[in-house]
């Protein structure tokens, strides 16, 4: 699991990853964004504010 809810490491890069259910008119099963830093501290606080938006 990563740091925070929806929070993995890609490489050096930490994404924030989150399932898309069936029932959504969309091909793709997930929803990725990078949140473009390699700080696990600012990785957390991006996730807490990508969550909440989303």
């Amino acid at each position: 699991m990563g740091i925070a809810n929806f929070t993995f490491r890609r490489g050096a890069i930490y994404t924030w990853r989150r399932r898309i259910p069936k029932r959504a008119d969309s091909a793709a099963s997930n929803l990725q964004i990078s949140l473009r830093t390699a700080c696990p501290w600012t990785a957390r606080r991006l996730a807490v504010i990508v969550t909440a938006e989303k």
